[in-house]
């Protein structure tokens, strides 16, 4: 006998509660504590309560011997059954000699008398329905695969102790034409999936209370890898150990040991067992295992996916995380689009070899055959009826101010074609960034209504709790049902917004749409080159920050590629005015040379007066100025004069864009960053307001209006702080953006020069 309890309050009446368990090693001894943790929370300023424990050892005669041990006690003054195979074999006894009470009771026909207008009616009897119908399981699993034989995993005490139960159980699978298989376990042989016969399409698994957490483990892995659904009686944590489906929540444990604990309560002020409510408190919510589903090649259909809770809904992603940093670089590395831009870059390149080959020597060969009619020239030897001749000529440029004026401007545009290259490079890094930020808050968006939706399915059960015990009507039931279908549409939008999130974000990396990459959490201080820290003490005031955007405004107007693009441009065009005007007086230069020869003749008139085999060389030099072009120069400068003014005007422009982008979002992460920790104050202080307004509700403190509200703006509340991180992260790549560089993307050497220079230059303010 093992003693235990609260420390004695003074002037409080003492209880000693003897709690009945079905043995030592219990891996659901947490699920068990559960219901004496109740208890002594619920009593502990109203009453002493004291705990003993009774346990079994694994056998009816044990168990019974726990029983007899307790009601002979006279110390003891009320019996708690937590064990669950006691629990049943305590609604075999057909009297009660102390206040009993049974939370884990399966099927009330076990008892000598149904119940009675909700109560148990048998003296000194308090108890609870855990389960609701056997059938019911087997028809939900049968939503996913096809059943016509069934292995049901159980203890062998509660097999062969309770024969009603296994009775019950053959009955229910005959009317559905099923096979049932019992399989036992001793608490010794643990590879219960060995025996699972060849030809079973689902197992269901009760406690297994003996069987350690260990060997838990390891049979749920082999029936997984055998391909069998499975389906738990206990929860929701063997559902996370590996089992496929479950239709009780942690919840249901929690209610339950809730309700036990107000009937002890009761008959402590003075009630009788028999008069306390009997419910079947647990509901039926379906939990699946996706990546068991998966597994199993189990695909669930859209209405169970609706209703159901989904572990493990998306595929575990393995292998190196990818972070701001690698989200960036693989973005520069695979983006179509950046590619494309890439390859029009490197091909505007080749217009500068154009232009340099216009001012280097061009050497040319020609070859000509001619043939002549025999006439008196031809005749008198003057022409050979037929000739072959070869000429090589050499041309060299002098002096042409449009020529190197067009060389020096191809270099400025294709500069200019580099710095758009530049601009769209920062434009791909922040969309893809953006993207990561936005999967990110997509999945946190999720999370929220995951959970508000579980919080309304609660509200809900609590609801029809209400209900039953007569102190609600049903109207609080609809309207719940009505927030559990709104949640459960903000649900599926939210899971539509993660696989929308991920498509962007694949698209912008170049990966398959579908994939999933590993992703790191963000954190604060991913972008900056000094820690958060670090800047809090740097910039405490307002003139701290309008000397640090000082700072960032010539940093971005120096760097940012749209200025360097029309500075390229503006180049280009200046050199061609002046080229323009240079052509009203300055003459292009070029020196050209021949090298002729006659390789062959024939016919009438070949000979040497013909030039037979005549070689002749030429060597000149040429000077042009165009004197008049009927006025077209004269435009071509006023045009070129203008389009300087043009672009000069644009480049004052494209400064003041680039300054206010800067400015507006430092105005923007000015704001958004206070408002990620004021956010998650608020949530924690909606969170607790709700959980007031809900404990309020579940007394019938206040009404369904107030809790409704309450939960609205809990959710609001959360769905802020969740969102309030990525929208300052996604400010600080929009502000990086518009200064024309990501700090992050720097090599080591040069963020560390950029952080001392931003240090240095905060300081000299402060002094």
């Amino acid at each position: 006998m093992l003693f235990f309890g609260a420390a004695p309050v003074a002037a409080q009446q003492r209880f000693d509660v003897a709690v009945i368990y079905d043995g030592s090693e219990d891996r659901l001894a947490g699920q068990r504590r559960t219901y004496v943790d109740e208890l002594l929370a619920l009593t502990e300023n109203e009453f002493d309560v004291r705990i003993q424990a009774y346990r079994g050892e694994w056998t009816q005669e044990s168990i019974e011997a726990a029983f007899t041990a307790a009601y002979e006690n006279p110390e003891i003054d009320m019996v708690l059954v937590t064990g669950f195979i006691a629990s049943q074999l305590g609604t075999q006894r057909r009297e009660y000699p102390k206040p009993t009470f049974l939370p884990l009771i399966l099927d009330p026909g076990l008892l000598m008398k149904p119940p009675t207008d909700g109560k148990s009616g048998i003296p000194n009897l308090s108890y609870l329905l855990i389960y609701s119908n056997f059938g019911d399981d087997l028809d939900s699993i049968a939503e996913l695969v096809d059943v016509d034989k069934v292995a049901l995993m159980l203890d062998v005490e509660l097999f062969e102790s309770i024969p009603q139960l296994r009775e019950s159980a053959n009955a229910i699978c005959a009317e559905r034409g099923i096979e049932l298989v019992p399989i036992t376990h001793d608490g010794v042989d643990h590879a219960l999936a060995d025996r699972v016969p060849e030809g079973t399409d689902a197992v269901f698994v009760s406690g297994l209370p003996r069987m350690p957490k260990g060997a838990f483990l390891s049979f749920v892995e082999a029936i997984n890898e055998r391909g069998l659904a499975s389906y738990s009686f206990v929860g929701t944590e063997d559902v996370e150990a590996g089992l496929l489906m479950t239709s009780s929540e942690t919840r249901d444990l929690e209610r339950q040991a809730r309700l036990n604990a107000l009937n002890m309560q009761a008959v402590m002020l003075g009630e009788r067992p028999e008069d306390q409510t009997v419910l079947a408190t647990a509901r039926k919510q379906y939990t699946i295992n996706m990546e068991t589903a998966r597994k199993l090649g189990v695909s669930p259909s859209f209405d169970i996916l609706g209703v159901a809770t989904l572990l493990n809904e998306r595929p575990a992603v393995t292998g190196d995380q990818y972070g701001l940093v690698e989200i960036a670089r693989l973005a520069i590395r695979q983006n179509r689009d950046l590619a494309s831009q890439a390859f029009a870059t490197e091909a505007g390149a080749k217009d500068i070899t154009s232009a340099r080959a216009d001012l280097l020597p061009q050497l040319d060969l020609s070859t000509s055959y001619n043939t002549r009619k025999k006439s008196p020239v031809v005749e008198s030897g003057l022409f050979a009826e037929r000739s072959t001749d070869a000429a090589l000529g050499l041309q060299q440029v002098i002096y042409a101010d449009p020529l190197a004026a067009n060389l020096v401007i191809q270099k400025q545009l294709q500069a200019s074609r580099e710095a758009s290259l530049s601009e769209f490079r920062l434009d791909i890094v922040q969309a893809a960034t953006t993207a990561y930020y936005t999967v990110l808050n997509a999945n946190s968006q999720l999370g929220v209504q995951v959970n508000n939706l579980a919080v309304t399915r609660r509200n809900l059960e609590l609801a029809r709790d209400r209900v039953e015990l007569g102190t609600s009507s049903s109207s609080d039931v609809y309207r719940w049902e009505a927030e559990e279908a709104r949640a459960q549409i903000r649900v599926i939008d939210a899971r539509t917004a993660v696989d929308q999130a991920w498509n962007q974000l694949n698209r912008l990396l170049n990966q398959p749409l579908e994939q999933r990459l590993p992703l790191k959490e963000a954190m604060r201080g991913d972008p900056f080159v000094i820690s958060l820290e670090e800047w809090n003490t740097l910039v405490t005031s307002p003139a701290d920050y309008a000397k640090f955007a000082e700072f960032a405004v010539a940093r971005g107007i120096s760097q940012a590629p749209e200025i360097t693009q029309i500075d390229a441009q503006l180049a280009a065009k200046e050199r061609e005015l002046t080229s323009r005007k240079r052509e009203t007086w300055l003459p292009q230069f070029s020196v050209g040379g021949q090298l002729s020869s006659n390789l062959n003749q024939s016919g009438a008139g070949a000979g040497p007066s013909a030039g037979q085999d005549l070689e002749d060389w030429s060597v000149g030099v040429q000077a042009t100025l165009p004197l008049f072009s009927g006025g077209s120069r004269r435009a071509d400068i006023s045009r070129a004069s203008l389009e300087v003014m043009q672009l000069r005007a644009l480049r004052a422009s494209a400064a003041e864009k680039v300054e206010e982008r800067i400015r507006l979002q430092l105005h923007a992460a000015f704001a958004d960053y206070p408002r990620i920790d004021l956010s998650i104050k608020a949530a924690n202080a909606a969170r607790r307001n709700y959980e007031l307004v809900a404990d309020a509700y579940a007394r019938g403190a206040v009404t369904i209006i107030e809790l409704l509200d309450a939960q609205d703006a809990s959710l609001t509340a959360d769905a802020s702080a969740a969102d309030s991180l990525y929208r300052f992260l996604t400010t600080i790549m929009a502000l990086q953006r518009a200064a024309g560089g990501f700090d992050f993307l720097l090599p080591p050497g040069e963020r560390e020069a950029l952080a001392t220079v931003l240090r240095d230059n905060l300081r000299r303010h402060m002094q």
